[in-house]
């Protein structure tokens, strides 16, 4: 049984092996799901001898992560983020064949990553600007986490700092709220 969890600058990992009697808690101060697992990994190997790293997700899983909108949320979807500097105009396109872009103010669509659609929801990450002040501190990417109501998404879109280049990690949430445009 396991289960993981983040958020800017953390991560952490539980395993529990109940019938070897074993529970292991991994908390890492970096925002990496690869590290902390990396970590949690290591200690089963140490203490299970039979342990074997659950296998990465193959091709097909990965194909099915980028999956097609629900048919009633294809289309565009336009209207704004708040942020302290004013609003900027979005539009998120969300196209039947599984392809998402988002176009924020005067800047060409970019496609969104690593897409979900569950219970209402829409999830995903771009890389981005705001063209915000106080988001130009660091270099970061945008991830998307949108609830559907009817004809509506809201929701937050965090600029959060590029894990990849820089040690601190860090996130601004801005309120985002558009509506359907058949």
């Amino acid at each position: 049984v396991s289960h993981g969890g983040g958020m800017p600058g953390v991560s952490t990992q539980m395993l529990i092996v109940p019938e070897q009697g074993v529970a292991i808690v991994v908390l890492v101060n970096t925002w990496s799901g690869e590290v902390v697992n990396e970590v949690a990994d290591k200690i089963a190997l140490g203490l299970l001898p039979d342990w074997k790293k659950p296998a990465e997700p193959g091709p097909a899983a990965q194909a099915a992560a980028s999956v097609a909108p629900p048919a009633d949320m294809a289309g565009k979807w336009t209207g704004e983020i708040a942020t302290p500097d004013g609003r900027r105009p979005m539009v998120l396109d969300l196209r039947s064949d599984g392809l998402v872009t988002i176009a924020i103010g005067s800047q060409p669509p970019a496609v969104v990553d690593g897409v979900s659609f569950k219970d209402g929801m829409l999830d995903g990450q771009v890389n981005a600007s705001l063209g915000t002040r106080d988001a130009a501190r660091f270099r970061y990417l945008l991830h998307i986490d949108l609830h559907r109501d009817g004809e509506r998404l809201y929701g937050g879109t965090t600029a959060i700092g590029n894990i990849k280049d820089q040690f601190i990690v860090a996130g601004l949430t801005y309120w985002t709220d558009l509506k359907h445009a058949h």
